[in-house]
């Protein structure tokens, strides 16, 4: 009883002051718009699993450099150095490797700049993670025009080629070079947040790759179990 008088002196209150009324009712509106999508982010970085296999056991490994100047000052990893370390880690297992850049994406619609992620041949099958549809890299793509193939994430396929069906086997230019799409992520494999990435795999033949102070790549590894 109590309740109900005091909803309808607050009710009365508001019509007559319509200005406070409207100013009320959109800052509640507001803190619980603000509220919702703050509980969508930490539902999506906190609480949810990680997409892949045993995700506690993964690593990301970068370097550190207190020369501003230098090229890895940002924390990557030369190729060379990451090879190191694929030879010579024992509580490592499987080591890869990963570089972004974003391209122009043509021989579409509408060509548009696309976040893709430049990867070792076996960075899906250290995630765990495989296609939905087609397949990922093979040993040995990494190597001159063997690497002009594509993999879309779910959104990308999607956003870029509207999920289409028969989309395997066909070509799309990126940066101007024709590359085959060989195969499509599953819509629960996002990785560094999104799923509109497009990936292919890195060439190791490139020039600017070999030098020990190059800086380009992360490190992304899977500890043997037990290991820390």
């Amino acid at each position: 009883m109590r309740l109900a008088q005091d909803f309808g002196y607050a009710l009365r209150q508001l019509r007559r002051s319509p200005g406070f009324a409207i100013t009320a009712i959109l800052v509640l509106a507001l803190g619980i718009g603000a509220t919702a999508t703050m509980f969508s982010v930490v539902d999506q970085v906190l609480l949810r699993p990680l997409p892949f296999q045993d995700p506690s056991r993964l690593v990301a490994i970068s370097e550190a450099s207190y020369d501003k100047d230098a090229a890895n000052s940002d924390g990557g990893l030369p190729l060379p150095d990451v090879e190191d370390w694929q030879r010579r880690s024992h509580t490592m297992p499987a080591v890869s490797y990963w570089m972004f850049q974003v391209p122009l994406v043509g021989g579409i619609a509408h060509p548009q700049s696309v976040p893709q992620m430049l990867t070792s041949t076996n960075f899906f099958t250290m995630l765990s993670v495989g296609p939905a549809i087609g397949r990922g890299f093979l040993a040995g793509e990494n190597v001159g025009a063997a690497t002009h193939i594509v993999v879309l994430g779910d959104e990308a396929w999607s956003k870029l080629f509207q999920r289409d069906r028969g989309i395997l086997g066909k070509s799309v230019r990126i940066n101007g070079v024709s590359n085959t799409i060989v195969g499509v992520m599953p819509p629960r494999f996002r990785f560094q947040g999104g799923s509109e990435l497009i990936f292919s795999p890195l060439d190791v033949t490139l020039k600017e790759l070999q030098q020990r102070d190059s800086g380009a790549l992360t490190l992304l590894a899977r500890l043997r179990p037990g290991a820390t």
